[in-house]
């Protein structure tokens, strides 16, 4: 039985904005949800109901100013150390802008090896930025690019390797295909729905299309105003695996 990888509790959060008068703006109030392994849960909404600050604070951005988040079942406010890290590695986001979210300077090669230094991977994981490369649909060939020299679908697929060289469990894709055309979306979400089959990465994804979330969710869940009026089965959960 598959379990639950994420769960956030009545979660809220609010903004204090003035010096002299002081007001307080609500984002988020009492929003629960979880992310099972291999599954995945959509999440649609306005512009501004919160969606952005929710998938920040379920991948340990940011802390809620009322509720709680479980990380297989542990309180993440509890986590400590190799704990903690381990969390980080094993939840990740993958943001709207994937150029932006790669440092300008460094050649696509440096941005995938810093990530296996981090995971203390020595000169033998170099094969690994290879092999991972092959899994998101790039050739090697990029690896002395800069970030501004590959396309939108480019720089998102090299954005994806970097989490995976990580090993999630969760990944946390907040509007991974809007700044991409039709055609590469389709690639892209493509991509996404194997990883998952491959390797029961649990998914929250985030999008203003419909369309989009219900290709690859189970459930998708309404936010507006900062809460979340309802949960429903998502064209993927309909149609089965």
């Amino acid at each position: 039985m598959l379990g639950t990888l994420l769960r956030g509790v009545g979660i809220g959060k609010a903004f204090s904005r003035g010096i002299v008068r002081r007001r307080t703006r609500v984002v988020l109030e009492d929003v629960t949800l979880e992310i099972g392994e291999g599954r995945t849960l959509g999440l649609v909404g306005p512009s501004g109901s919160g969606k952005t600050t929710l998938a920040r604070i379920v991948a340990g951005l940011e802390t809620p100013t009322a509720g709680r988040v479980l990380y297989r079942g542990r309180d993440l406010r509890d986590l400590r150390g190799g704990e903690r890290k381990a969390f980080r590695r094993r939840v990740q986001m993958i943001f709207q802008d994937p150029e932006g979210s790669l440092n300008p300077r460094k050649t696509i090669r440096r941005s995938l090896e810093e990530v296996l230094d981090l995971r203390g991977v020595q000169g033998g994981g170099r094969q690994e930025v290879r092999e991972v490369l092959e899994v998101v649909g790039m050739e090697a060939e990029v690896l002395d690019r800069l970030p501004s020299q590959l396309s939108g679908g480019q720089n998102q697929r090299i954005a994806l390797a970097r989490a995976l060289i990580l090993e999630p469990e969760v990944l946390v894709l907040d509007e991974p295909t809007s700044a991409l055309d039709v055609s590469v979306q389709a690639q892209i979400l493509h991509l996404l729905r194997d990883l998952q089959r491959e390797r029961g990465i649990g998914y929250l994804l985030i999008s203003h299309h419909p369309e989009v979330v219900g290709f690859l969710a189970q459930e998708v869940a309404l936010l507006r105003g900062g809460r979340l009026l309802r949960i429903e089965g998502g064209e993927e959960g309909k149609a089965g695996r």
